[in-house]
């Protein structure tokens, strides 16, 4: 019998808001992702998210107040620590991915 389950995850989500205040609907961490690099794309303004009750602007650039994300963005980094731990705990090397990325191919 196998220790391994599959623990199903719904990734959290945040309610997107056009520059008129109108929502546009909920979206995860991986959406919330794809329409910040169209705001920046676009250098829109305006849009913003409600996280736990509290507007969280998205800038032209991209870029968000991500402590006023909190519960949203982190739960990636949350697991990537309970990860490093039990690596340690359990004796495992430190990760060595030896990949390099490209940001000027979209398909990585």
């Amino acid at each position: 019998m196998s220790r391994i389950k599959i623990n199903r995850i719904k990734p959290p989500t945040v309610s997107l808001y056009n520059p008129d205040g109108e929502y546009m609907g909920e979206v995860n961490i991986f959406e919330f992702g794809d329409i910040r690099i169209q705001i920046c794309e676009h250098k829109a303004r305006g849009y913003y998210v409600k996280n736990k009750g509290e507007d969280v602007e998205i800038n032209d650039d991209g870029s968000a107040d991500w402590e006023g994300l909190s519960g949203f963005a982190d739960v990636e980094l949350k697991q990537v620590q309970k990860l490093y731990k039990a690596r340690k705990e359990n004796e495992f090397k430190p990760f060595n991915h030896g990949r390099k990325f490209n940001i000027d191919n979209d398909d990585e």
